[in-house]
């Protein structure tokens, strides 16, 4: 799975300050259009599970996603902001100084204080809220 977290955040730049801490989905919007009805049944038990979930960033790089999906639980992952293309990474911690072994991507988007992470593989786009 690849989360895309860009920083769309009006004119500022992300930082770890504006990510650091633990991030619960309060609400879901499915951007998928027109799917079969055996698939919209899938994303919706796929969207009840991101309402229950957690991202923490820790500010000592530690990366955690708790969702009670099997299989999609991160724990002790690494996370780097890459401002080359303004994405937030996720990986191995013995990859953490190069490209490789990328698990995750996550868009951060910011309007005022509504904070969007943008799900693209998942066709979801999550609200969260820094707890």
């Amino acid at each position: 799975m690849i989360l895309l977290i860009s920083p769309k955040t009006k004119g500022q730049t992300l930082t770890e300050s504006n990510l650091v801490g633990t991030w619960k989905v309060v609400e879901v919007h499915n951007l998928a259009n027109n799917m079969p009805k055996e698939q919209m049944a899938k994303l919706e038990k796929l969207k009840k599970a991101f309402l229950k979930s957690r991202f923490v960033f820790n500010s000592d790089k530690k990366f955690s996603f708790d969702i009670a999906i099997g299989g999609m639980k991160m724990i002790n992952k690494h996370w780097k902001i890459n401002n080359s293309n303004g994405t937030v990474t996720i990986q191995e911690w013995k990859d953490k100084d190069t490209n490789k072994s990328v698990l995750m991507e996550i868009i951060y988007k910011r309007n005022d204080n509504k904070v969007t992470f943008l799900i693209s593989e998942t066709f979801f786009e999550l609200d969260v809220q820094r707890l």
